[in-house]
């Protein structure tokens, strides 16, 4: 059906009224069909150049007038969690994004954060550090670390919602440069300052348990970006977050830091990369007291943490 109007346009023919609701009604579902698609992975991978050119063309006739933002980030997500059909490196894959996106979206916004029909929010910046951290560029890190900033400017100056750094995002900034910063020593001690940075912001107009809830999910994350670290000392910071939870479940009865098993699996992991085996098996037995002491036995170690012991 959309190959059919493509033809009226091509033709010349024009469109009817009636045919619009018509058209939305078969290319919405494509177009968000595509998320699902990212989701899980397929051999039959989306040629997201070919389908960039397609809405390109749908947004020429009209189409998606009100909606710009989530087709390129719909877009955008697919190249964060696929490999992409088409593209021999993350290089290519990488120019698309910013070269046929993110610029023709600032370029579409005359540069005004304030035009939030056209210009890039907090979800186009996390699938572009995304994409970033997938790769194993030198330049990475302080892309990752401007695109933050660029974001943390026009929050500042709109305070729109759309434009405030979420958990998610510091979660990916901290994954780039556990990933991709050649200078290991330098990168517990950014995750540190990025970890810190994101509690602040999470905490902004919340009440406490709203910010809990947002910002437990990203203690993991956290964790397992330092676990991944080449730095001996990342094993400390990362103990340190564990620490603060456990504080803040046991002591302060905040149910929603509860650790779990990939939260102990993460710095089990991390010591093991800095070969401090003896502090590892007592954390593995610490996991059995908090176990017999608390009468939950989701504390004890169980298969992941087992599998993480496996150095």
């Amino acid at each position: 059906l959309s190959d059919e109007y493509e033809r009226r346009w091509r033709d010349g023919d024009g469109m009817k009224p009636q045919d619009i609701p018509t058209l939305y009604a078969v290319l919405l579902p494509w177009r968000d069909g595509m998320l699902s698609s990212a989701e899980s992975p397929r051999d039959d991978t989306l040629d997201v150049e070919s389908v960039l050119k397609k809405v390109e063309r749908y947004m020429k006739a009209g189409l998606f007038a009100d909606d710009h933002i989530r087709t390129y980030n719909i877009l955008l997500h697919v190249m964060s969690k696929q490999n992409i059909k088409g593209f021999s490196n993350a290089t290519k894959a990488l120019e698309l994004a910013e070269e046929q996106i993110y610029q023709p979206m600032l370029r579409r916004s005359k540069h005004n954060p304030n035009d939030i029909q056209h210009h890039p929010n907090c979800e186009t910046i996390y699938h572009l550090v995304g994409l970033l951290g997938r790769t194993s560029f030198i330049q990475a890190p302080d892309r990752v670390d401007a695109y933050l900033s660029t974001l943390q400017g026009w929050y500042q100056q709109t305070r729109a919602s759309n434009h405030r750094p979420t958990a998610q995002l510091y979660c990916a900034v901290m994954e780039a440069h556990s990933r991709c910063n050649r200078k290991t020593h330098l990168v517990p001690r950014r995750i540190q300052q990025l970890f810190q940075q994101m509690k602040a912001v999470l905490g902004e107009g919340k009440n406490d348990d709203e910010g809990d809830s947002e910002l437990v999910a990203s203690y993991n994350r956290t964790c397992h970006a330092l676990a991944e670290c080449q730095d001996p000392n990342a094993c400390d910071i990362a103990r340190s977050i564990l620490d603060e939870m456990c504080h803040e479940y046991f002591v302060n009865d905040k149910h929603n830091f509860k650790p779990t098993q990939q939260t102990f699996g993460s710095i089990l992991i991390a010591y093991g990369r800095a070969k401090r085996s003896k502090e590892a098996e007592a954390l593995f037995d610490r996991m059995e007291q908090l176990a017999e002491e608390s009468g939950d036995d989701s504390f004890r170690p169980g298969t992941i943490c087992y599998n993480d012991l496996i150095w």
